[in-house]
């Protein structure tokens, strides 16, 4: 059973809501001049965020915590010929093995599902290099008043580990966290309905006998909800796609 469930995931092209569309967007709003760039990739998951930044930068460094990641990701790289643009490294989120100001850009898509927003922007701040940037989608709610039972019900079942909050909510934490915001843009509803297309599309190629299962029963009935729930209350949740920046040094006049 747990084989089965395990493909599932593997085989879907994006483990959140997302698209190479979107992602380029953001890489057009960032402007490095270092020529060297070092960019981090921060639980890569399927891989699609590394490689395509390694078509705009000279070096990713890509991260993850679970090995049989960086072991599919390898095989793409080697298949396209990256190794000199994409180094892997298998390390927990919290306990990263870099040097201070050691990135120009940090990028994370999805959020990660057992560290809070807060978290992530306060302790990936030390490695980025004054004036470096950090651009990560969050989850968010974007009203402020009390969401309908069966939706709080469902994001707090679904994301359990989370902190979602209003979109001003985590801008006051980015503030809080002394960094500048460069953007922030919603992702369209194009990335979602990707995302449920290929994650229906994935199940149905899985074996009968794994369908008929509890599990696989729980996996349909689970994407069926999101569906539902974004359908239904896309007007109150959604990714949200934020632009930081770490302040340059500032030079004092002479």
């Amino acid at each position: 059973m747990f084989k089965y469930l395990a493909r599932y995931y593997d085989s879907l092209s994006y483990h959140c809501p997302s698209s190479k569309e979107m992602t380029e967007k953001i890489l057009k709003q960032i402007r490095i001049k270092n020529p060297q760039v070092i960019v981090g990739n921060f639980g890569f998951g399927k891989g699609n965020e590394s490689l395509l930044l390694a078509q705009h930068y000279p070096q990713v460094i890509a991260v993850e915590s679970r090995q049989d990641y960086i072991e599919a990701l390898e095989k793409q790289i080697a298949e396209k010929k990256l190794e000199d643009k994409i180094q892997l490294v298998n390390a927990p989120m919290d306990k990263l093995p870099f040097e201070n100001e050691y990135f120009d850009l940090i990028l994370s898509e999805g959020g990660i599902n057992y560290s809070d927003f807060d978290f992530r922007i306060n302790s990936w701040k030390p490695f980025l290099k004054d004036g470096g940037y950090l651009a990560l989608s969050e989850l968010c709610v974007f009203k402020e008043i009390e969401l309908p039972d069966e939706l709080a019900d469902f994001l707090c079942d679904s994301f359990p580990f989370r902190e979602i909050e209003t979109i001003d909510y985590k801008i006051a934490q980015i503030k809080d966290a002394g960094y500048r915001i460069c953007g922030q843009y919603k992702l369209p509803d194009l990335c979602w309905i990707n995302f449920y297309e290929d994650k229906f599309e994935s199940y149905e190629d899985m074996p009968q006998r794994w369908k008929n299962s509890k599990a696989g029963k729980q996996v349909e009935e689970y994407n069926e909800n999101f569906k539902y729930f974004h359908y239904m209350y896309r007007e109150y949740f959604g990714y949200v796609y934020f632009i930081l920046r770490k302040p340059p040094i500032k030079i004092d006049a002479l």
